[in-house]
């Protein structure tokens, strides 16, 4: 019995073999090099520099700019763009995850060893145990950390230090309401299974003024209840949202478009979604209104500046030729994004006649 296609707008993204391994070298480069050295040395390959001379004191800078020119060369050419490209989406999110953990992890959060997904997204889980476990950082941000990430066995080896310190009502609990869930839980040594528990805790969000990671306990709430944390679901962090997500049914998800498409949109938008925005957009024609589409074009003029590396004019002209008639017409009469739009179509159109001169020189 052939199995029901999965019509879902979002589902969990399956990357293709090329996408994997890219993702592969990529982080190995991130590792070795700062994105300022790599970019530097993808100039150089693009511009056909072999050895870029630098006075004395920039010898070392030099001799790094080379050692990452060799490995960028070890690429083959026509993945090297590819390579970088995925270099820059993971400089991305590894940002993103600084700046939603700065809050509790203030400056710790600069030095931070990444523990990524073959899809190149960010395993947030491992990536903040490591955190949890550094012993150098305060045992109140570390309790903080994982109470939000429910690292369960990290609570419960901290909680005598935390108890101990009596600062149990000085760890935020009036802004962070998952440190005062588990301080609670803890405190009660409650027996209660932690996804029961967090559900009844968390029935009314009306009131947190740092939103829990809804993906810890949404998968688990009734059906006849999911709905009532949706609005919560738009403001919470970019993998949590999208984790809650996958867990939707298709009209859960549907209702998700139609109240708060640009939300969803902005998600698709970003590394490693990218590369199927066009394919998650089709779906979702029907809950973009002339509003919406005038944001939308907004938010993609303004990611042109972070899309390093990438083909930023192939992507706006695939996506502008998809789009409805109508909802063109309708930023056309908007000047300034009538100029955007026009500045974007003659880049292409530059791009095409030099292809095609360069095509006609080799005949």
């Amino acid at each position: 019995m052939a199995s029901a296609v999965d019509s879902r707008i979002f589902k969990p993204f399956l990357p293709s073999l090329l996408h994997f391994a890219t993702v592969k070298v990529a982080v190995a480069l991130c590792n070795d090099f700062h994105l300022v050295t790599l970019q530097h040395a993808f100039g150089n390959i693009k511009a056909g520099k072999v050895n870029v001379l630098f006075g004395n004191d920039e010898l070392p800078l030099m001799l790094e700019i080379q050692r990452a020119q060799e490995k960028l060369r070890s690429i083959p050419g026509c993945l090297r763009k590819r390579v970088m490209e995925a270099v820059h989406g993971l400089i991305y999110v590894s940002r993103q995850w600084r700046d939603d953990q700065y809050r509790i992890l203030r400056s710790e959060c600069e030095d931070c060893n990444f523990y990524w997904r073959s899809d190149g997204r960010i395993d947030g889980n491992k990536t903040a145990q490591h955190f949890v476990q550094n012993a150098n950082i305060d045992f109140r941000k570390r309790f903080a950390l994982a109470c939000k990430y429910c690292l369960q066995e990290s609570i419960q080896t901290l909680w005598p230090e935390v108890e101990a310190s009596g600062e149990t009502d000085g760890l935020g609990m009036d802004l962070n309401y998952m440190v005062r869930f588990w301080v609670i839980r803890m405190r009660d040594g409650s027996r209660v299974p932690q996804t029961q528990d967090l559900r009844k805790f968390f029935s009314n969000l009306l009131h947190c003024l740092m939103a829990p990671r809804l993906c810890s306990f949404f998968p688990s709430v009734r059906p006849e209840k999911r709905e009532n944390y949706f609005f919560f679901i738009k403001l919470a962090e970019d993998d949590d949202c999208l984790s809650c997500l996958y867990a939707m049914t298709e009209e859960e998800q549907k209702l998700m478009a139609k109240r708060f498409p640009l939300k969803l949109l902005n998600i698709a938008m970003e590394w490693p979604l990218r590369s199927i925005f066009v394919e998650t957009v089709e779906k979702m024609w029907n809950y973009i209104d002339a509003r919406c589409f005038r944001d939308l074009m907004d938010l993609f003029f303004e990611k042109e500046s972070a899309w390093k590396d990438f083909d930023y004019y192939e992507l706006f002209e695939v996506f502008w030729n998809s789009s409805p008639i109508h909802l063109r017409e309708s930023v056309k009469k908007i000047p300034y994004l009538r100029a955007k739009i026009d500045f974007c179509l003659n880049e292409i159109r530059k791009g095409e006649e030099l292809i095609f001169k360069n095509e006609e020189m080799k005949k």
